[in-house]
C-alpha cells in the first residue's frame, strides 16, 4: 500500500508539472500494486483527460480505426480489428475520420475518456479477443467508425458498424454500450431517408443472433434501439430527447407498449402480431402437433368425452399401434376401458407411468385375420375384419384348399366325380384353431406374469371378440348345389 501511494503521488506531481504521459505511466504502476483503489482510479481519469483533449482524442481514434482496418496478415480482405469498408472509393481517410469524429464528439469527450479509463483498468483476462494491444475497446472502434460514416451520410456502412458495436459490447455482466444502440437508431433513420428503407430485420435475441430475425418497420426498429439506450442509461437527456422524437413515428398501439413496458415488450408484441397474421402452415407449433390433432379427432369419433389423462396416455402410445386400434372399434374400446379402469382406481399420476405391453402377434392376427402376413400393422391383409362392428364378416372359402387338403390337388372322390361337401371349410377350421390356441397361450402368459393386466383389458377384449366372430361363422353351414360334371369343368359345383 505504501508503494501504491508513492506511485499515486508521483503521478499527481507529474500531472501538475504538465507531463500527463509520464503521470499516466506512474498511475498505472500504482494500479498494478493496488488494483481498483478509488483514489488511483480518479487520478488515472484525470491523467487521461489532460492527455486527450478533443483534438488529440479524435486524432487517436482516427489512427486506431485506420490501423484496425489495415489488411490482416492472412487475408487482405479482412482487417486486423475491423473489416475494411468496401468499395474502396467510399472508404474515409484518416484525416476525414478525424474531422467527422470531431463534429460528433464535441461536448461528449468525457464519455470517450471513460472508455479509455475502462480499457486501462481492464486486465488481460477482461479484454475481448484481439484487444490485448488496443488502447480503445474493440466495440468503441466499430461504434466511432459508425458515427463518422453516419455524419458523412453513409448510413449503409454506419448501420453495419453500429450493429457490430452492439454485439461486441454486450457481455454476461454488462448490458452493452448505450451509445451503440443510439447509433443503431440514428443509422436506421438515416437508411430510411437516404436509401428509402421502409422495413428492416430486428434481432429479438440480440445482434449476435440475427438468424432469429423479425421484420418490422424501420421507424419502429429505430425507436426500439433508442429505447434500449435509454434503458441502459436513463439519466442521459440526449437519449430521452431522441426517444421522444423517434416514438412519434411509431403507431399508437406500439408506442404505448414501448413507453409502458420497454423495448423487449414491444419486440414480443411484434412477434405475436407476426404469427397471428401468418398462414397456418407457417405458425410455430409443438412437435407432432398435427399428428396429435389428427389422432384426437379419430378418438373423439369413438369417445367424445375422455378424461385428459386418458387422452394423453392414448396419444403417448406407439403411432402404428394406435392407428391399428382405431381401425377396429372393439379393439380401441378394450384399450380405453383398460386405461379408464386404471385411472379410476389409481388416478392420473399412476396412469402416466402405467405400462401396457405392445400389441402381440396374436392380437394383430385376431384383428386383421388369420391370413395376415408379416407384422400386419397398417395393411389390409387377407381376411381382415374379425372385429368389425356387427359380428364381423366371414372370409371367402378357398375352394382349392378345400379339395386338396391344403396342397392344391384334388381328392380321390373328386377325381371320380363326387362333389365334396364338408361340414366346415378347412380354412375356417384352421382360423378357429389358431385363435383358440393364441387365446390359451396369451392367458398362460398373463398367469405367468402375475396378472399385470386384468381380464377386461385390451387383449382379452380383442381375443374374445375374434373368437366369437369365428365361432359364429362356424355355425353357418355351406350347402353346395350339385351340378352335372361335364368334361373337365368345375368339379366341386361352386362358381
Amino acid at each position: 500500500q505504501t508503494l501504491a501511494k508513492s506511485f499515486y503521488r508521483q503521478g499527481s506531481a507529474l500531472l501538475g508539472m504538465g507531463r500527463p504521459a509520464d503521470a499516466l505511466l506512474a498511475v498505472r504502476k500504482g494500479l498494478k500494486v493496488l488494483p481498483g483503489d478509488p483514489g488511483i482510479v480518479s487520478s488515472l481519469h484525470s491523467c487521461i483527460a489532460a492527455l486527450f483533449p478533443l483534438p488529440a482524442l479524435t486524432a487517436a481514434l482516427a489512427l486506431a480505426i485506420t490501423e484496425g482496418e489495415a489488411p490482416a496478415l492472412l487475408s487482405a480482405r479482412e482487417g486486423k480489428i475491423l473489416k475494411p469498408v468496401f468499395p474502396v472509393d467510399s472508404r474515409l481517410s484518416g484525416a476525414e475520420l478525424e474531422g467527422l469524429l470531431r463534429q460528433g464528439l464535441a461536448g461528449r469527450e468525457e464519455e470517450c475518456r471513460s472508455l479509455l479509463t475502462r480499457q486501462c483498468l481492464a486486465g488481460p483476462s477482461d479484454r475481448q479477443e484481439g484487444e490485448q494491444r488496443l488502447f480503445f475497446p474493440r466495440f468503441a472502434l466499430a461504434g466511432y467508425r459508425a458515427w463518422a460514416y453516419l455524419i458523412g451520410s453513409n448510413s449503409g456502412q454506419a448501420i453495419k458498424d453500429a450493429r457490430l458495436a452492439v454485439a461486441w459490447s454486450k457481455t454476461k455482466s454488462s448490458p452493452g454500450w448505450p451509445r451503440a444502440h443510439y447509433l443503431v437508431a440514428l443509422a436506421l433513420e438515416g437508411c430510411a431517408h437516404e436509401l428509402g428503407l421502409q422495413s428492416t430485420e430486428l434481432a429479438p435475441k440480440g445482434e449476435a443472433n440475427r438468424k432469429f430475425s423479425l421484420h418490422c418497420a424501420t421507424t419502429t426498429a429505430a425507436a426500439i434501439s433508442m429505447r434500449r439506450a435509454f434503458e441502459i442509461l436513463p439519466d442521459n437527456p440526449e437519449f430521452a430527447r431522441e426517444l421522444k422524437r423517434l416514438s412519434r413515428k411509431v403507431p399508437d398501439d406500439q408506442r404505448k407498449v414501448l413507453f409502458a413496458e420497454g423495448a423487449d415488450a414491444l419486440t414480443n408484441f411484434l412477434e405475436e402480431e407476426k404469427w397471428r397474421n401468418a398462414p397456418e402452415y407457417m405458425r410455430p407449433r409443438p412437435k407432432y402437433y398435427y399428428y396429435y390433432e389428427w389422432m384426437k379427432d379419430r378418438i373423439f369419433e369413438h369417445y367424445p368425452a375422455l378424461p385428459e389423462p386418458v387422452m394423453d396416455k392414448l396419444l403417448a402410445m406407439d403411432a402404428s399401434e394406435l392407428d391399428l386400434l382405431l381401425q377396429y372399434p372393439k379393439a380401441i374400446r378394450g384399450q380405453v376401458e383398460e386405461y379408464l379402469e386404471v385411472f379410476r382406481d389409481k388416478g392420473g399420476k399412476y396412469l402416466e407411468t402405467y405400462r401396457t405391453p405392445s400389441l402381440s402377434w396374436e392380437e394383430v392376427k385376431a384383428m386383421k385375420g388369420a391370413g395376415t402376413v408379416g407384422l400386419g400393422t397398417g395393411f389390409n391383409a387377407p381376411g381382415e375384419g374379425h372385429l368389425l362392428e356387427g359380428g364381423g364378416a366371414q372370409k371367402n372359402t378357398d375352394h382349392a384348399l378345400m379339395g386338396g387338403g391344403g396342397d392344391g390337388r384334388l381328392t380321390q372322390a373328386e377325381r371320380v366325380g363326387l362333389p365334396a361337401l364338408p361340414s366346415l371349410p378347412p380354412d375356417q377350421l384352421r382360423d378357429r384353431d389358431q385363435l383358440v390356441q393364441a387365446q390359451e397361450k396369451q392367458q398362460q402368459q398373463l398367469l405367468d406374469q402375475g396378472g399385470t393386466r386384468s381380464a377386461s383389458g385390451r387383449q382379452a377384449t380383442i381375443m374374445h371378440a375374434a373368437e366369437n366372430a369365428v365361432l359364429e361363422a362356424t355355425k353357418e353351414k355351406k350347402n353346395f348345389p350339385r351340378k352335372e360334371i361335364k368334361g373337365t369343368g368345375d368339379l366341386d359345383g361352386v362358381d
